[in-house]
């Protein structure tokens, strides 16, 4: 089922890199490029997941990139992953806590909207709680952060 509810040709979500998570590669990439982002979301969440010390060392380089996609290419798998969460014995529908099927890793973008998902409350755009996108997008670098001190210094990116 593809996303009726979204208007507009263009859709603009971001991810937040850290050097543990693969800022250096994206940096060193340039710019702009292409690449399969796996978890998207809105600005602010982007840069939560960008912030050095979270996953590693504060003296490190970060990023977020910015991914701009169809909408028309977005596919609602809510339904599916009640039903795989359900069959796997899972007591929630928690992606944060449970994953998702391996085969949706690629090949498509994904969203769930559903309580507990994976961000419940912070709806990734609309009312979609997790964002995922498997296939290889373009992208352009929205902010470089140096380190952590650089990171906390930008106070431009509020909710």
């Amino acid at each position: 089922m593809r996303l009726s509810k979204i208007g507009g040709k263009s859709l603009t979500l971001y991810k937040g890199f850290t050097a543990q998570s693969g800022s250096i590669s994206v940096i060193e990439a340039g710019p702009k490029g292409r690449r399969v982002p796996g978890f998207l979301s809105t600005l602010y969440i982007g840069r939560v997941y960008s912030e050095p010390r979270l996953t590693g060392d504060p003296d490190q380089p970060s990023c977020i990139i910015e991914v701009t996609i169809d909408p028309e290419s977005v596919e609602d798998r809510t339904e599916e992953y009640v039903k795989w969460s359900k069959t796997e014995g899972h007591e929630s529908i928690d992606v944060s806590e449970y994953g998702y099927p391996a085969e949706w890793r690629n090949g498509a973008i994904w969203t769930i909207r559903a309580d507990s998902s994976a961000h419940s409350g912070v709806s990734c755009y609309g009312d979609c709680d997790f964002v995922f996108c498997g296939v290889e997008v373009p992208y352009r670098l929205y902010r470089v952060y140096q380190n952590q001190d650089e990171w906390a210094a930008d106070k431009a990116i509020t909710k």
